[in-house]
């Protein structure tokens, strides 16, 4: 499985989760239980912004690098929210502006994305309202100066129900979408359904004792996905992908590993349940306990374990507040 798609995949088990989170509704991403983007990036410290550099090795070399291209660039606000993001691509030039707008609430306001690559640029504007409650009720997205959709936000009067329509321009209804938590605020089933095929998608979230989530299982169409994750003293470890088809025969996609600073310290990728290719990380801290070196090595011939290449270097420029 590629980590393209293991990407893929963790958005579609994930997409409830962080984007109709109550808490993130209803409080300030300073709030201490509230997660910033700061910890969405695995960042320690006050980072006012780092710029993201890569390097591929020279051919057949496994100490020479290639120059280092900037790839991405990240500007946070003072309670760790994103301000800007920017990537770019193998020339270095802008291909994608990320641009995020709070209330004096600290709640997204406005966000706004650019494209800047092909023949064919787009923008996105998308425009947040919140209730006396500071929960989201209303979302409106427009593309290109037209309208795009818009998403309707309704709770239960325990607010441990959340309902979203989603409209396209027309007026026409896309798909609702319903999410369930328990008590301590955590997303443990959401469902949504298209009203255009009827279709139904799943998804359902389980935490141990610790509060830990060990288990996303999720239904989108004919597939499932599974994610099972395991944990020592309280941080994860361990990371696996299944995908079940109708069949119900379970492959195992990927398997990832962690090492004590949740840095991703080895993927190792599965084509039907077999081991197909191995990356390993390294690290090299700064003093905050962010990575500001990361050299990755692949093994595409995983049966023999010595036979690690070179595959790419990754530098962070991390400046802060």
């Amino acid at each position: 499985m590629s980590m393209k798609k293991i990407v893929f995949t963790i958005c579609l088990l994930l997409i409830f989760t962080n984007c109709h989170n109550k808490k993130s509704f209803s409080q300030k991403a300073s709030d201490k239980d509230e997660q910033n983007h700061l910890q969405v990036e695995n960042l320690q410290g006050n980072v006012k912004e780092f710029l993201l550099k890569q390097a591929y090795p020279l051919v057949d070399s496994q100490t020479e690098f290639l120059e280092s291209k900037v790839t991405a660039s990240y500007i946070f606000n003072e309670v760790g929210n994103y301000e800007k993001v920017e990537t770019f691509d193998e020339f270095e030039k802008l291909n994608i502006r990320n641009e995020y707008h709070y209330n004096d609430r600290g709640l997204l306001a406005e966000y706004n994305m650019r494209t800047f690559s092909g023949s064919e640029n787009h923008k996105i504007h998308e425009l947040n309202t919140y209730n006396e409650d500071n929960l989201l009720i209303h979302k409106k997205a427009i593309q290109d100066q037209d309208a795009f959709y818009e998403v309707f936000i309704t709770y239960d009067k325990e607010k441990n129900s959340i309902k979203s329509k989603w409209v396209k321009e027309d007026g026409v209804v896309a798909k609702t979408e319903e999410i369930f938590l328990d008590d301590q605020d955590r997303v443990i089933k959401a469902i949504e359904t298209s009203d255009k095929n009827a279709t139904k998608n799943v998804l359902l979230n389980t935490y141990d004792a610790a509060g830990n989530l060990v288990l996303h299982e999720a239904n989108i169409n004919t597939l499932k996905f599974r994610i099972e994750n395991s944990y020592n003293n309280g941080k994860r470890v361990e990371e696996k992908h299944f995908t079940i088809p109708p069949s119900e025969e379970v492959f195992l996609d990927a398997i990832i590993n962690y090492d004590s600073n949740n840095n991703i310290l080895k993927t190792s990728d599965y084509e039907n349940s077999v081991l197909k290719t191995v990356f390993n990380y390294e690290y090299e801290l700064d003093t905050q306990g962010n990575w500001i070196k990361k050299t990755t090595y692949i093994n595409r011939n995983p049966e023999s374990e010595e036979d690690f290449k070179l595959y790419l270097l990754e530098t962070r420029e991390i400046t802060y507040w």
